[in-house]
């Protein structure tokens, strides 16, 4: 299923997109949060890859790659994952350092929620954030989500936050 914003297209991953993918989540900058600073090997980079696709085929929804509408070209990521048992879907996103600070992130993202709100009919969606991690938090904010809890996550304290499909239909429609 891809998604369509005025700047930018979102297409679920496939199996070209492990090598592309993996250049993004090594970058410095990118991985300071993502991948609390270590740089993953390629076949960490392709089991993520094949498990999105394993979700969209299973639950109906994964995660996208985040495209530069007018180029085409592969800047980001957005969309959920079901890791957490008794969860539901978790919100991910990152994009490139050469596009932050255009607000693409949070069309990113504002497009992945309204997708798991209307078409998939999530209840609820959450999100973690590393507590340095200035603008994610400002994002998940921006998304209008609320901050839940602080705990740690894979070793790492983290900030929760969350937002009910309840929340989000008093700003949006479907």
């Amino acid at each position: 299923m891809r998604l369509q914003t005025p700047r930018l297209l979102l297409r679920p991953f496939a199996e070209t997109d492990i090598t592309p993918l993996h250049q993004l989540w090594t970058n410095l900058a990118v991985r300071r949060y993502l991948w609390d600073n270590i740089i993953i090997p390629p076949e960490r980079a392709a089991e993520v890859v094949r498990s999105s696709m394993e979700e969209w085929e299973i639950y109906g929804f994964g995660q996208w790659c985040v495209c530069d509408a007018a180029s085409q070209q592969l800047i980001g990521f957005c969309g959920f994952r079901h890791d957490e048992p008794g969860m539901p879907p978790e919100l991910l996103y990152g994009l490139h350092p050469d596009w932050w600070g255009r607000g693409l992130a949070t069309e990113a993202a504002a497009a992945a929620v309204a997708f798991g709100f209307c078409k998939k009919n999530f209840s609820t969606v959450w999100a973690a954030a590393h507590p340095d991690n200035q603008q994610s938090l400002a994002l998940l904010e921006r998304l209008g989500m609320n901050f839940q809890q602080r705990r740690t996550l894979h070793g790492l304290q983290m900030l929760f936050y969350q937002i009910t499909k309840q929340d989000w239909l008093q700003h949006h429609l479907c």
